[in-house]
């Protein structure tokens, strides 16, 4: 099992041109980082793909909106 910090994800999509759903977006994840990956983060260990996506999103870091990922623009953590 690898650890990724997940800014790696924010960092992902921000990259891409894709327009991603929940689940296209879960499968983005898994083709980059691979399945047995866990991310983590200043709060919360070891996350699968689906609960880093609930995470960022429980933070206004995006939502899904008509089940589009619309980002928004806020910071990240501060270290």
């Amino acid at each position: 099992m690898k650890l990724i910090h997940g800014r790696e994800v924010m960092q992902m999509i921000a990259a891409s041109e894709k327009i991603f759903t929940r689940e296209s977006l879960v499968s983005e994840i898994i083709f980059k980082f691979g399945e047995d990956t866990r991310f983590f983060n200043c709060s919360s260990p070891e996350m699968t793909a689906e609960e880093i996506i609930d995470f960022f999103e429980n933070k206004g870091k995006f939502s899904f909106i008509n089940n589009r990922l619309v980002p928004n623009t806020f910071p990240g953590c501060n270290h």
